[in-house]
């Protein structure tokens, strides 16, 4: 998805359920990271990509970037994956303002999408793409685009938002497309079938990448904070989660949210602000950085296996949802690169190979000089701009 783009910011935000990440680097060679920051919102002022009250998410957003020494003139934004609509569909090769005005039709009149009044934009696949990794029969089709899609009411809310903060969009982004751009400035292009699992503080996100392009980008329906588990990176807590939601999730490891629209909690309230929870360190690995579980009393000791294993089950569903989407009956998918929050990640890691029979990696992400975890979507799109997004 575009904006007017006047040059490049070096700021990237990366909007997640409750949380948002931001992460500044220095657009020269080698592109550090020169501040990074995530902090928590309440539900009366934002939730998953939808913001409440404007005024209040500016100013907050304007706090935690001061406290952090973020500034910059406009910031490129990542919308959460579950609500972004990625479509592959054929279309003819043209000018972009008419072939964006054919597009506009088709979601009048043909695809169907869940929510009205879309903002959208696409971009075509390069013609070197080998369109039957797409699913489609190379002598019915020609040129292939990516279609992207978001709600246009919460891309206004959202462009108000920032406007209100002082830092106006310069570009509206999708996280499968931003953690490309990353991981092409890692040097770390997935030209085979590669799935790239990323699990944020309050969500996980899976997109899969093949001859170096994006090809599906989804939100996996678990939460690491229904566990009963929390995570800490960096002395940076996260909010405490529901103890019976917590509870429930362990009962019933493989049920899910049905609404599709994400969790809402209409009772909670206040300044948006979240106290830090009594964390309790259960164990830790070696290279984990600071990455402390916390047990909350719940009375379930086993939220680090159940997690593991709903992982594995999320995973399974996605794989087949891959073959009925590309029509294949083989598996698409060659590698797994894991990336973001990975708790106990060799565990993790060890656990997904030998169930799925496919290398497993951990991904080096970049870090602040102290040290700081950058999410790798927030990472990409502070590089719009920077880094070229290859046709």
């Amino acid at each position: 998805m575009r904006w007017p783009w006047t040059r490049p910011s070096g700021v990237g935000v990366s909007l997640h359920e409750n949380h948002v990440e931001v992460v500044q680097v220095d657009p020269r060679a080698g592109y550090p990271v020169t501040g990074c920051v995530r902090f928590s919102l309440k539900e009366t002022i934002y939730k998953n990509g939808f913001i409440m009250d404007p005024a209040a998410f500016a100013s907050q957003c304007r706090f935690h970037l001061a406290a952090a020494g973020i500034a910059g003139r406009g910031a490129s934004l990542c919308l959460p994956s579950s609500m972004v609509v990625l479509r592959i569909l054929p279309l003819p090769r043209m000018k972009r303002k008419q072939a964006k005005a054919l597009l506009q039709f088709q979601l009048e009149e043909e695809i169907r999408l869940p929510f009205a009044n879309p903002a959208f934009d696409f971009d075509y696949f390069p013609a070197s793409f080998p369109v039957e990794a797409a699913g489609q029969n190379p002598e019915e089709t020609g040129a292939l685009a990516l279609l992207a899609a978001a709600p246009g009411e919460a891309v206004e809310r959202l462009e108000e938002g920032f406007r209100q903060m002082g830092m106006p969009l310069a570009a509206v982004d999708v996280k499968g497309l931003a953690s490309l751009r990353a991981l092409r400035a890692l040097q770390q292009v997935p030209e085979e079938g590669t799935l790239l699992i990323q699990l944020g503080p309050d969500a996980v996100d899976a997109h899969y990448y093949a001859h170096g392009q994006v090809l599906l980008s989804r939100w996996l329906d678990i939460n690491p904070q229904d566990y009963g588990i929390q995570q800490l990176f960096d002395g940076t807590a996260l909010p405490p989660a529901d103890t019976e939601a917590a509870a429930s999730r362990i009962s019933e490891p493989f049920g899910s949210d049905k609404s599709g629209q994400g969790r809402f909690n209409e009772d909670d309230s206040g300044d948006g602000f979240t106290d830090s929870p009594t964390s309790v360190t259960i164990g830790q690995e070696p290279g984990d950085s600071v990455q402390t579980w916390t047990h909350i009393e719940s009375g379930h000791p086993g939220g680090r296996e159940v997690f593991a294993a709903d992982l594995q089950y999320q995973i399974d569903r996605l794989f087949s949802f891959l073959q009925y989407t590309l029509h294949r009956s083989d598996n698409v998918v060659t590698r797994v690169w894991l990336a973001g929050r990975v708790p106990y990640r060799q565990e993790i890691a060890t656990r997904l190979s030998t169930h799925l029979g496919l290398p497993v990696e951990t991904l080096d992400q970049p870090r602040t000089p102290s040290g700081d975890l950058a999410d790798l979507a927030a990472f990409g799109a502070a590089l719009r701009g920077v880094i070229p997004d290859e046709d």
